[in-house]
């Protein structure tokens, strides 16, 4: 569980760095969007825990909340996005009768 305690640090003074250059603040929250959306690193990076406190950060300061919305809009997206062009060029078909193979039921229906 020390790595877990290691992210936990490091997610805090990220936290702390942002409060400290506030304009760096619709930076962060577009980075750490697109890093949750991403395919596996939304897993390693505590993002909706540092998403929590950029939020808090940009509640106390004078961003204006639409475009706050916009930036975290668009860094999902781009996250997502990105994380389908990878699944899309990695992928391996399958055979076809792989997943119905288990169910002699759904393989009478097709």
């Amino acid at each position: 569980m020390e790595w877990f305690q290691g992210l936990e640090d490091w997610g805090l003074a990220a936290l702390e760095w942002v409060r400290l250059n506030p304009g760096w603040l619709l930076v962060a929250l577009c980075f750490f969007a697109f890093a949750e959306s991403l395919a596996f690193m939304g897993i390693l990076i505590p993002g909706i825990v540092i998403l929590a406190g950029l939020g808090t950060i940009a509640a106390t300061s004078d961003v204006h909340v639409l475009l706050t919305l916009a930036l975290l809009f668009i860094g999902a997206v781009l996250g997502d996005g990105l994380s389908h062009l990878i699944g899309y060029r990695m992928h391996r078909p399958r055979p076809p009768d792989a997943v119905l193979s288990g169910s002699p039921a759904l393989a009478a229906d097709r």
